[in-house]
C-alpha cells in the first residue's frame, strides 16, 4: 500500500486547461501520467490515492485502446464480460473519486531532464515532478500494396470500433492471434462471410479462443497465406494472397481487417531514454527508466504481456515506484 506522504494540492483541470492561453506553465503536479488506457487509468488511482496531485493526458478519452476492443472477457471480477469502454469509464471513475484529473489533449513532447519534467501538449504546457508514460501502442501495418490507399474505405484495424459498418459485407480478417479470432466471433453474426488469413499453419491465439472461434458459424480458416496486396479502387473488392508453395489467388471481399499486432507509441520517448530494437522503451521490474522520475507502463514498454490486465498492474507499479522516488526523490 502506498504511504500518503502529504496532502498534496490538486489543480482544478479548468485550471489547467488555461494553460493554452498563456505563456505561464500551472504550478506543477506531482504525477502526470501520459496515456489513458488500463495502465495509466491505474496509475492514477494509485497516484490519488496516496494523496499525490495527479493529472492523466489522454487524447481519445478514458480506456485507451479498450474503447475499440468490444467485448472483454478476460478481466478479473467480470466473469460474464465487460464492454471495454464501459470497462474504461469505470476505471477512470474509480480513479477521479480519489482527486485525479484528466485532460483531453494530445502530448507532443516530454522534457525529463532536471526534477521538474516538462510535458508539452495541444493544451498548453504542464509541469510534474514525475511522469509515467503508458501510450500503449498502434496498430500494425501490413505494408502491402493498395492498404494505404483504402484506409478508411474498406481498410480496418484491430481492434475495431464498431461492426456496423461491416454487416452484410465479405470480411477477410489478417492474423492469427487473440485480437484476430475475437473480432471474427463479433462479426461473424452480422458479416456476409468471415475468412481468417494467416500465414502460419497453426493459429497462435489461446487454446481457448481457438475451440470458440472453431465452432463459431461463418467463419473460415485459410493457413498458410500470406497477404501480397489489397484490391480495389475506391473500395475493397478482394485481397491477393500466396500460399507456401508460391500458387496465387484472389479471395473476394469488402472489406479487410488487419489483426497483425502492434507497434509502441514511442516517438515522445526516442530521444529521451533507451528503447530496444524493436522500439519498445526499456525499463528495470518497477517500470522505471534510466532517467529519475521517469516511469514507463503497459504495452509501450519491452516484455509486456499485451492484455488488458497485464497492463493495470504495470500501472499500480509504476504509482507505487513513484511514489517511492517522490518520498526520496535523490
Amino acid at each position: 500500500m502506498m504511504k500518503p506522504v502529504r496532502a498534496a494540492v490538486v489543480l482544478p483541470l479548468r485550471l489547467a486547461i488555461k494553460a493554452e492561453q498563456g505563456t505561464s506553465v500551472p504550478d506543477p503536479y506531482d504525477i502526470i501520467i501520459v496515456g489513458g488506457g488500463p495502465a495509466g487509468l491505474a496509475a492514477a488511482l494509485y497516484g490519488a490515492r496516496g494523496l499525490y496531485s495527479t493529472l492523466v493526458i489522454e487524447k481519445d478519452g478514458p480506456g485507451g485502446m479498450l474503447t475499440r476492443a468490444g467485448r472483454v472477457n478476460d478481466y478479473p471480477a467480470h466473469h460474464e464480460g465487460i464492454d471495454g469502454a464501459a470497462l474504461g469509464r469505470a476505471m477512470w471513475e474509480q480513479a477521479a473519486k480519489f482527486g485525479a484529473k484528466m485532460l483531453s489533449a494530445e502530448v507532443t513532447a516530454i522534457e525529463a531532464t532536471g526534477p521538474l519534467k516538462l510535458v508539452r501538449t495541444t493544451a498548453g504546457n504542464f509541469q510534474a515532478r514525475a511522469v509515467i508514460v503508458s501510450t500503449g501502442g498502434n496498430p500494425r501495418a501490413l505494408d502491402v500494396p493498395g492498404e494505404a490507399g483504402l484506409r478508411g474505405s474498406g481498410v480496418f484495424y484491430c481492434p475495431l470500433p464498431g461492426i456496423d459498418a461491416l454487416a452484410g459485407k465479405r470480411v477477410v480478417i489478417v492474423g492469427s492471434g487473440d485480437s484476430a479470432l475475437t473480432t471474427a466471433m463479433r462479426l461473424a453474426p452480422v458479416a456476409d462471410s468471415v475468412t481468417v488469413v494467416h500465414r502460419r499453419a497453426v493459429l497462435t491465439a489461446l487454446e481457448a479462443i481457438q475451440e470458440e472461434a472453431g465452432r463459431t458459424p461463418n467463419i473460415a480458416f485459410l493457413p498458410g497465406r500470406t497477404v501480397l496486396g489489397i484490391d480495389g479502387g475506391g473500395a475493397v473488392t478482394g485481397v491477393t494472397v500466396s500460399s507456401e508453395g508460391g500458387a496465387l489467388e484472389t479471395l473476394l471481399a469488402d472489406a479487410v481487417v488487419v489483426a497483425v499486432g502492434f507497434d509502441p507509441a514511442t516517438s515522445l520517448l526516442q530521444r529521451i531514454t533507451p528503447l530496444a530494437s524493436d522500439g519498445h522503451a526499456l525499463t528495470d521490474e518497477w517500470m522505471t527508466a534510466p532517467i529519475p522520475g521517469l516511469f514507463v507502463a503497459g504495452d509501450v514498454r519491452a516484455d509486456a504481456v499485451g492484455v488488458a490486465i497485464a497492463a493495470a498492474g504495470d500501472g499500480a507499479t509504476a504509482a507505487i515506484a513513484a511514489d517511492h522516488y517522490l518520498s526520496n526523490p535523490e
